[in-house]
């Protein structure tokens, strides 16, 4: 192998795909300068089925950060997939668990 091949070889695994309008700083990754994440997009796009549209219309957002979030989405899906599942399981956990309040009530 080639000097050359070797250094457009190592190149091209060092580069990773940019996503300008994406924050992943956090463990979350969302939309700059919003609260809402990747998962969010995902789950009403491609989950709910809503439209690309009717997000940017809902949330106001634009067309080019819903796309963005899709494509990180794509990217990252088996994690973010996982991230999703793992915040449903603590609702559904959380959600059977009565209150302090419901226990109260149900021992007097």
């Amino acid at each position: 192998m080639s000097m050359q091949t070797q250094t457009t070889a190592a190149t091209a695994r060092k580069r990773r795909p940019t996503f300008a309008y994406i924050d992943t700083r956090s463990t979350k990754p969302r939309i700059k300068g919003r609260r809402i994440t990747v998962a969010n997009i995902a789950i009403w796009h491609v989950r709910q089925g809503e439209s690309v549209e009717q997000i940017a219309e809902d949330y106001r957002l634009s067309l080019a950060q819903i796309h963005s979030a899709l494509a990180y989405y794509y990217d990252h899906r088996a994690a973010i997939d996982h991230q999703i599942e793992d915040e449903r399981a603590r609702y559904e956990a959380v959600a059977v668990r009565p209150s302090r309040l419901e226990t109260k009530l149900h021992t007097r």
